[in-house]
Formats: structure tokens, C-alpha cells, sequence
């Protein structure tokens, strides 16, 4: 795979003569032809009705519905910079990104359009996109919904002639926009390049499938992640894409339609979170859906043995050979650096998110120095897929890209260990690790352990104060059945397979944890309340 193309040469090079089903939605079927006519129709209304030049940042802000795909390749292949917005931010937020950004058009869902249409700003030209554009017979009146409204909608852009792109984007421009907390916690958008994103797509080509010819092939992925996530763009949509396989689309999840998709479908892959995968193992048609399942990435947050342990079980007894496949990565290296193929243990507590992808590369620094194996230490990636920097923001992009031993590499932010068979164990953010009696502390550690008890449903680490403002931890914990010495039994655990400075100093009995709005455990917001 050429990597050093943009990202829709590399989609249109191996896709342009395929007569595979590219996407799918609700049942509607789009092959790789159909698929790159609304591609190059919309790019040619970018560029000749709203006069879309290279780099200025064109706006998609959709949950999983065609149009997010198609506007993704069209902006790229006019030049322009993909900026990719979350749909479930506020009017306010949007408004400043969209300042910040200097964006000139925006691809936005109808339903927030009717919502925030008095809030948004009037130099920025809209695109109304509906989710019953490609569903039949629905789609026939949302034809007659955009012919007879003064707003531009997406069905509009489709009336020009396909757009004659004559010739290849520079790989190293910056093609798109992610908004991101970024390796020290402070939200900043993260400029990739064609070559950043491209570099997902060959490095999980060639790690995971082995270099397999996959013109002879048919792989699928349900795509629940949204594309304003780098999870979703780099993995979800362009390694599918520009491979030469099958997305099928899901707009809102739900576990149990999720399921049936997976068994309709044949769906091949999944990615996602954990807490999407405990809701998805917990329906009853869990197991007579998921045979044809292939591989399960899972990332964005701590994955508990005990469970990863449960669902594989259940995968067992579904017929396939699948099993919870944990990562880790970040935004600035589009989201993926590392997936544990080789399903390497845990070691104490910690689980592994395995060897570095095909094109990355880990160290561990203390100091300044690679500290080698088994010691903690930052964790410091080196990727093909390395960000161009923060947008607007140059000393944070310096802080983020060091130059260590020759060479630039991302300092994370990240605590973890590297062992002598190159699998990385991830600690916590170091923004996030306690240090109590001179020993440093890392509270997804605690949550690893304790959740590892088969008495505990889900838990969550929270750095609290004492009276002379000195930390400690409070354990916040939800039961799956009661347990009368559940305090001692957790306070061994933790003593015994960590350290004893790391036990809560207070477990407190929860009925539910907080949770982020991409499913996340939201300890921010428990830090905020100090009590």
C-alpha cells in the first residue's frame, strides 16, 4: 500500500475498479462505483458552488449515516481539511470550533440544524444531511424535502457532473481535524495528514491480516464509533475503505440491534469501547449472532480481566475463533499503536495492549532516558500515523513532539511498562497517578485489580484530599451481589497484588459510576466534587 497519497487517491486508486459493496445502511447497498460517483458529484459542488480551495476546513458534524463517509472522501479530494466534529457538543461549543478552525462549510445533521439554527453563524455555508436520504421509500419525500427548501441539502450537491481530479494531493498536508483532550488533558484540535491516516490503514493490514490479498477476500465492519473520533476515522472508515471492504452503518446504538447486524451482515470486525461490548454480551441473542466475528478491537478505556475472560467465553460458545483484542494509542498518532493479537497476559493487574502495529515503535523514558523493559516510565511512541501538531497552538506541539535520541517521538503523557517481548502495558495518565507515602499511585491500576473480584461489577479510582490536604484514594464501587467483608477482601487484593500505599483509604458502595459521552468512566467529574 502506497501510504504517501491523499486519502481519497489511495481510496480511489484501490477502489475504482472493484465491484465490491462498499457501504451499507439499513439495508441499502452502495459498490465502490455508486460510491465514488456521490464522492466526486459532492467534491465538484464543494469546489465550483461554494468555491472550496485547498486547505480551508470544510465541517462534518453526522452520526453514522452515509453522508458522513461520503463527505469525508469529497472534502479530501477537493484539498480541503476534514474537520470532524462530535454532533452531541452544544450550539457554543460548535460555534468556537468553528472559529478556531476558520471553517467555511459545514456538513450538518438536520436534526441539529433545526436545533442550533438560530445559534450558528451565518459566513459558515451549510450542507443539511438526513438520515432517511438513503432509506427507501422514505428517501422519495426527503427528495421533495430538499427540492422545495430554500437550504442547501445533501441530495442537492449531486446534480453537477463527478469531478475530474487531476491531480494527487500532497501526503503530508493536513487532511484532517480531530478534537481532542491531547497528551496533557487540555482540549486541542490534532492536524493529521494523508499519511497519518493512510499509515492506520497499512499498519493494521499488515499486523493484523498478515498481507493477505484482499481483492480476494470479504471482510466487513460494524461501524458504531463515530467518525469524530480517530478510532472511527482511521480504523472504523478508512482501513475498511481503503482496503477494499464493507462498512455497514450504525447510527445509535443499540446492543441488542447491534447483535442482529453482526448475524445479518456477517460482520467480520468490531471496534469499540468496553462498556459498548458489556451491553452487547448481556443481550440474549449475544451468542447465536457473533460466529462470524474475526477480530474484536477494544480501546478508550481500562478493560477488566474478568470480563475480557467472560466475553471471550461467550465467544467460545458462539463458534468463533474471536477474541476482546485490547489497543492503545492516541489521538495524535490516529488513535492506534498497539493491539494485543497475541492475547499476552496480564502481570500484576496490569492487562497488555500488546505489540506496536506494523510502522510504530514504544520506548519508555525516565529522565530523558530509555529506561528499557519492565520499568515504569512515560511511555514514548514513534509512528508512521504522527500528528503534524496542535492547530494554533505551537508550544503545546513541541511539549507533545520531542526530539529523543535523533529522531521525533510522542511524549504521551502515559505512565506504562514495556516488556522483553515488546507487549506495552499502560499504567495511567501521569496527570492522573497519586503519589502517596513517596510511591507513585495509578488508580486504573486499583480498578484493574479490584474490578478482577467476582463480587465487583465496575469501580472507579477517585483522588481525594484529607483535612491537611494530603491524597488519598476513594474507591467507588458497584456490586454484583453482596459481600459482607467486601472492604477487607478488596484492601487485601489491592495490598497483595499492587502495593499497600495503592489501598483506598475509603470504598464507598455505588449503584451507578459515571460515565463519559463516549462511554468512558468519567473520574474528572468525581475529582471535581471533593468531599
Amino acid at each position: 500500500m502506497d501510504i504517501n497519497l491523499g486519502i481519497f487517491d489511495l481510496a480511489y486508486k484501490n477502489i475504482k475498479d472493484s465491484k465490491k459493496t462498499n457501504l451499507i445502511y439499513f439495508g441499502r447497498k452502495f459498490k465502490s462505483k455508486e460510491f465514488l460517483d456521490i464522492v466526486l458529484r459532492n467534491a465538484r459542488f464543494l469546489k465550483e458552488k461554494f468555491e472550496v480551495k485547498k486547505g480551508d476546513s470544510v465541517g462534518i458534524m453526522l452520526p453514522n449515516i452515509p453522508q458522513c463517509i461520503f463527505s469525508f472522501y469529497s472534502v479530501n479530494a477537493v484539498g480541503a481539511v476534514a474537520n470532524l466534529i462530535d454532533p452531541r457538543v452544544g450550539h457554543g461549543a460548535l460555534n468556537s470550533i468553528l472559529k478556531e478552525t476558520n471553517t467555511k462549510v459545514l456538513f450538518i445533521f438536520d436534526r441539529i440544524y433545526k436545533k442550533f439554527k438560530k445559534h450558528l453563524p451565518k459566513d459558515v455555508k451549510l450542507i443539511i444531511c438526513s438520515p432517511y436520504t438513503y432509506i427507501k421509500p422514505i428517501s422519495f419525500f426527503s427528495y421533495f424535502q430538499a427540492l422545495y427548501s430554500y437550504e442547501v441539502f445533501f441530495r442537492d450537491t449531486l446534480f453537477l457532473e463527478p469531478l475530474e481530479k487531476k491531480e494527487l494531493s500532497n501526503p503530508e498536508d493536513c487532511a484532517v481535524y480531530i478534537h481532542s483532550a491531547g497528551t496533557t488533558g487540555k482540549q486541542k484540535t490534532v492536524m493529521l495528514s494523508s499519511r497519518a491516516i493512510n499509515s492506520i490503514s497499512e499498519g493494521l493490514r499488515h499486523s493484523v491480516l498478515k498481507g493477505v490479498d484482499l481483492n480476494a477476500v470479504d471482510y466487513s465492519m460494524l461501524m458504531v464509533l463515530p467518525i469524530s473520533h480517530g478510532f472511527g476515522t482511521g480504523v472504523c472508515v478508512h482501513t475498511i475503505i481503503a482496503n477494499n471492504q464493507t462498512i455497514v452503518l450504525m447510527p445509535k446504538f443499540i446492543p441488542k440491534n447491534a447483535n442482529k447486524l453482526i448475524h445479518k451482515y456477517k460482520i467480520s470486525y468490531l471496534a469499540g469501547i468496553p462498556s459498548m461490548y458489556r451491553k452487547m454480551a448481556a443481550e440474549k441473542n449475544f451468542i447465536k449472532c457473533v460466529k462470524s466475528v474475526n477480530h474484536v478491537f477494544c480501546g478508550g478505556d481500562r478493560l477488566d480481566q474478568k470480563f475480557k475472560e467472560e466475553f471471550d467465553k461467550k465467544l467460545v460458545e458462539a463458534g468463533s475463533n474471536a477474541k476482546i483484542e485490547e489497543g492503545y494509542g492516541l489521538t495524535e498518532v490516529v488513535t492506534v499503536c498497539s493491539v494485543n493479537l497475541d492475547n499476552a497476559p496480564p502481570k500484576k493487574g496490569l492487562s497488555s495492549q500488546g505489540k506496536a502495529i506494523h510502522g510504530a515503535e514504544f520506548k519508555i523514558v525516565v529522565d530523558g532516558k530509555d529506561v528499557g523493559f519492565d520499568k515504569e516510565g512515560e511511555i514514548y511512541v514513534k509512528s508512521s500515523a504522527m500528528m503534524n501538531g496542535y492547530l494554533n497552538d505551537k508550544e503545546e506541539t513541541k511539549k507533545a513532539i520531542v526530539d529523543f535520541e535523533g529522531e521525533k517521538w510522542i511524549a504521551t503523557g502515559d505512565m506504562g511498562k514495556l516488556d522483553a517481548n515488546g507487549n506495552i502495558y499502560f499504567m495511567d495518565r501521569i496527570k492522573r497517578s497519586i503519589k502517596i507515602g513517596g510511591n507513585n499511585v495509578f488508580p486504573a491500576q486499583i480498578e484493574q485489580v479490584v474490578c478482577s473480584l467476582p463480587f465487583v461489577k465496575n469501580c472507579c479510582a477517585v483522588r481525594r484530599l484529607n483535612e491537611e490536604g494530603k491524597p488519598y484514594i476513594e474507591l467507588l464501587v458497584i456490586e454484583n451481589y453482596p459481600e459482607n467483608n467486601a472492604e477487607d477482601i478488596i484492601a487485601k487484593k489491592v495490598a497483595e497484588d499492587i502495593i499497600v500505599y495503592a489501598v483506598p483509604r475509603k470504598i464507598t458502595k455505588v449503584d451507578s459510576i459515571k460515565l463519559t459521552n463516549v462511554g468512558k468512566v468519567d473520574y474528572a467529574s468525581y475529582e471535581k466534587e471533593q468531599g
